[in-house]
């Protein structure tokens, strides 16, 4: 909608369009609530964006640009507190190509025809220059997520989006492969009870004990006595009182539980839980992937914030929060007028800094977006795969990898999508357990059977979460940012539901449409 033709008063105004923030605007929009949704990037999500390669180009410049200085002296006896951030989020970015040996794509020519017969893949050997030009020249078949994410089949984020029938505006693919690399060898993960009795990995009697440990897992109740004694030890001293063997602690503690040394045996043990209860519905894995990336989930919830009557802005922003003489937030002034708003839900990188604690706990996380020319374990099925990298010596913290391939059309064909997530504590140089990673799995010069890196982007995320905000005004909520170190999205859809309910108490959050009838046309 062009800004001559905004209205000027708002039930929520919602400023950014993260994933909290998304939700959020669609439940109130649902709830009949007049929304405006806004953001000054040109893309949605922020740092939950989903890019071609150009678009990652220009993403990258973006974080070199100088942050802009605005003031507005108060008028009517509102004070204007700038918006917009502080202190870039996101730094350490560095990029590199390197040559190798990649698949050409076919010749789709009548000549080629007539020659006939399936050749099967053509290989061709590129030097890096020639591979940063074949990148950008496949930049729209490219979709680089800034935080990927996985969905639990039967966890909450897929329950709200069928309830929701936001479901109806996305595609999901099932995982394919869970991985373990302990010592540089991967081994693949059994999760599944065919899994189990199928792998090679582990003895007959070890089988046994697995399939009765993952059932014992299961039977723990969240409130029990039991679960109270687990909160003090760690789950990895659980598992080594279970007479297993440490090929089979490994599986359990870093690929099924997604822990590390330090994770309690009552998280662990819930962490695992997640995981089984989702097992055997999509396949022999828990997990699905939205097609197109990550940035899929947050903007159906802004299309069915739409459908519902919210109204989107990109391209704009919120340059002010107005507050009154009580403390209390007005709405935002932008492009020169001040919208009001009985609301104002906003990303907490955008939070005036006067409430914003950047000293308190926060988190930060280390990613690498990697484009290679193989599959990290061949002798997988075709598809995505999620690998843990742990460090035994507890050096650092594991490493969590998801590798895409072009079934889940983030890369062309012959392409492979890598990303590593990890969290920054430990390493005394930026990316230290990346660079150890990389040494034991990929190549980069395209040197024997491992998978050749031809593009590494990495770079350092400090998120600040709406726990570090205080004092705000009553009516303003800060919405967290990406939290990449839990695989899921349950954190963020938690936070979402708070917030509603915080501002519409009483009212139901994302609710069922009695029938399709009840649905507004998009048109």
């Amino acid at each position: 909608m062009s800004a001559d033709a905004l209205p000027t008063s708002y039930d929520v105004i919602v400023v950014g369009t993260g994933l909290v923030e998304s939700i959020v605007a669609a439940a109130a929009s649902r709830a009949g609530k007049q929304v405006l949704h806004m953001d000054k990037n040109k893309y949605y999500g922020q740092h939950w964006a989903t890019f071609n390669y150009d678009d990652v180009q220009q993403w990258i410049g973006d974080q070199d640009t100088p942050l802009e200085e605005k003031s507005l002296d108060p008028i009517d006896k509102l004070e204007f507190l700038t918006t917009g951030e502080s202190k870039r989020l996101v730094s350490n970015i560095r990029q590199e190509w390197f040559g190798g040996v990649v698949t050409k794509q076919k010749d789709v020519s009548k000549n080629s025809e007539v020659s006939g017969g399936d050749e099967g893949p053509v290989k061709e050997s590129l030097t890096a220059v020639e591979l940063k030009s074949r990148l950008a020249s496949f930049s729209r078949k490219f979709n680089l997520d800034l935080a990927p994410k996985l969905l639990f089949f039967k966890g909450p984020m897929v329950d709200t989006l069928i309830k929701s029938q936001v479901s109806r505006y996305l595609e999901f693919l099932g995982v394919q492969n869970i991985l373990l690399c302990v010592n540089g060898t991967i081994e693949l993960v059994p999760c599944s009870k065919s899994d189990v009795f199928s792998t090679r990995t582990v003895t007959i009697v070890e089988k046994r004990l697995l399939m009765k440990l993952l059932t014992n897992l299961q039977s723990y109740k969240a409130d029990s006595k039991e679960m109270e004694e687990m909160e003090k030890i760690s789950f990895e001293e659980y598992l080594k009182q279970q007479n297993i063997s440490e090929t089979v602690q490994h599986y359990i503690l870093y690929s099924i539980a997604m822990a590390n040394q330090e994770t309690t045996a009552a998280k662990g043990i819930k962490q695992a839980q997640a995981f089984l209860n989702s097992i055997g519905f999509c396949g022999n894995t828990p997990f699905i992937w939205p097609l197109y990336g990550t940035s899929e989930i947050l903007q159906a919830f802004c299309r069915l914030s739409a459908v519902y009557g919210g109204i989107y802005c990109l391209n704009r922003s919120a340059d002010f929060l107005a507050t009154n003489e009580k403390g209390s937030c007005e709405g935002v002034h932008s492009n020169g007028g001040l919208l009001k708003a009985q609301h104002v839900v906003i990303s907490t990188g955008l939070v005036p800094c006067r409430f914003v604690n950047r000293e308190g706990p926060s988190e930060s996380y280390q990613r690498a977006v990697l484009v290679t020319n193989k599959p990290v374990f061949p002798g997988g099925k075709e598809g995505i795969s999620l690998m843990t990298y742990p460090f035994l010596d507890s050096s650092f913290d594991p490493i969590t990898l998801l590798e895409l391939n072009s079934n889940s059309s983030s890369c062309p064909k012959g392409y492979f999508v890598v990303h590593l997530i990890s969290r920054k504590a430990k390493q005394s140089t930026p990316y230290e357990d990346f660079d150890k990673l990389i040494a034991d799995v990929f190549s980069t010069s395209d040197d024997g059977e491992k998978p050749t890196i031809v593009y590494k982007l990495q770079f350092t995320v400090d998120v600040l979460t709406a726990s570090q905000c205080s004092n705000l005004p009553q009516n303003v909520h800060a919405c967290s940012g990406p939290r990449c170190l839990s695989i899921d999205f349950h954190s963020s859809l938690q936070e979402a539901e708070e917030i509603f309910n915080k501002m519409f108490p009483g009212e139901e959050f994302l609710p069922t449409p009695e029938s399709t009838e009840d649905v507004p046309s998009e048109e």
